[in-house]
């Protein structure tokens, strides 16, 4: 461990850091500390409340409560993050990131499912009565919304009365621009992008590499995919700067997914002017 790693987990919220995880892990799970909490954190935990992982999880597998957007920085946990656990929370793979402010809503009835390397930026609220599932590298920009359930029942003039609750499926490698809401019956298949403060309420299933956006969202086009490499954006950026005369740059989608994977996040890619 660096001096550097070592500043940074010291400053975790180490008196909720271990309630949250000795309250829902078995002991020998638990003292690995797999959840680290930051910041000021209000947390409930239901007697029903269930958090499960697919694969053994080690040191510092999931943050709660430390920024994870570049805009508010690092180390911006002015916010209180707001943690309500009554059903079940499923962190499936490592390397989830939950934001500063953050309200995550699970009740007796419900299933939040998390996959590997899911991003929820900050003051991001989710509330989950029934189903709700994020596949893997899927990032959720701040202030968005995410809830399964209307929260009140609503007659029709036909005196009829549907239910309340539905499902969320959001697939992997997804990027939901901030502030968008997503209810219920939500259904986006993979690499989508859903265009800031637009609101989702349908079924979008078999459009891959969408982009989506309006109130309520549609279907705009499936040409444009999200560049979620690092070493890929400072390359791009580095040659604009130094080709101020162009005005796009050219690298294949095969690259571009290859570069997206998380073996070749510092592999420095392939620009063409």
């Amino acid at each position: 461990m660096t001096f550097k790693q070592f500043k940074f987990y010291i400053q975790a919220n180490w008196v909720k850091t271990l309630y949250f995880n000795f309250k829902l892990l078995p002991f020998k799970q638990a003292i690995k500390c797999p959840v680290l909490l930051f910041g000021k954190c209000a947390i409930k935990i239901g007697k029903n409340a269930i958090l499960t992982q697919s694969t053994p999880q080690s040191f510092a597998s999931t943050f709660i409560g430390n920024s994870c957007s570049a805009l508010w920085g690092i180390n911006r946990r002015a916010v209180e993050t707001y943690l309500d656990i009554r059903g079940k929370l499923c962190l499936n793979g490592t390397k989830q990131f939950i934001g500063n402010g953050c309200m995550i809503i699970i009740e007796d009835t419900g299933t939040l499912t998390l996959g590997n390397h899911v991003v929820i930026n900050d003051r991001t609220k989710i509330c989950c009565q029934n189903e709700i599932q994020i596949g893997d590298y899927t990032d959720v920009s701040w202030e968005c919304q995410i809830f399964d359930t209307n929260f009140h029942y609503m007659t029709e003039t036909s005196l009829q009365i549907r239910r309340k609750y539905g499902s969320i499926h959001i697939g992997q490698n997804n990027w939901i621009g901030n502030r968008c809401t997503i209810q219920k019956n939500t259904v986006l298949d993979d690499d989508a992008i859903l265009a800031s403060n637009s609101l989702l309420n349908k079924d979008f299933s078999g459009i891959k590499q969408g982009t989506f956006a309006g109130i309520p969202a549609k279907h705009i086009c499936s040409d444009k995919l999200r560049i979620r490499n690092v070493a890929m954006e400072k390359a791009i950026d580095r040659c604009f700067k130094e080709h101020p005369d162009i005005d796009f740059v050219k690298v294949n989608i095969a690259e571009i997914k290859k570069y997206n994977s998380s073996e070749n996040l510092g592999v420095e890619p392939i620009i063409n002017k």
